[in-house]
């Protein structure tokens, strides 16, 4: 997934500004023809709260849409992650639908760049 890739799937370590590994952001399972990605992102506990997973997944998404020219990013997130789903609402992620105990959120390239690229 790191290098080399498939083309598929990206990945990256989030640092502190003190270097210290913090956590992951990543896409994954990309879809050539829908244009499509799963989302993931994870910060360790101790350094949850602090802005981490927030300012990674935007520089995710300015990537994926604006350099890898992707169209939607989706993830599926645990209703009962209520912080998780917090944080990707504020940053613009759609509610899609939820089953079984997860929530299916979406955001594409126009509504991130209408609240991103002013």
């Amino acid at each position: 997934m790191v290098q080399p890739t498939d083309g598929k799937n990206f990945y990256c370590l989030v640092y502190s500004l003190e270097d210290e590994p913090v956590g992951e952001v990543s896409f994954h399972r990309y879809n050539e023809i829908t244009k499509t990605a799963e989302f993931n992102v994870k910060i360790l506990s101790k350094y949850r709260g602090r802005g981490y997973a927030k300012e990674a997944t935007i520089l995710l998404l300015d990537y994926y849409f604006n350099e890898f020219f992707g169209e939607v990013m989706l993830d599926s997130i645990a209703i009962s992650n209520n912080n998780g789903q917090k944080t990707l609402l504020n940053i613009g992620f759609e509610h899609r639908s939820s089953t079984d105990g997860v929530s299916l959120v979406s955001i594409d390239k126009e509504k991130y760049n209408e609240s991103y690229k002013k």
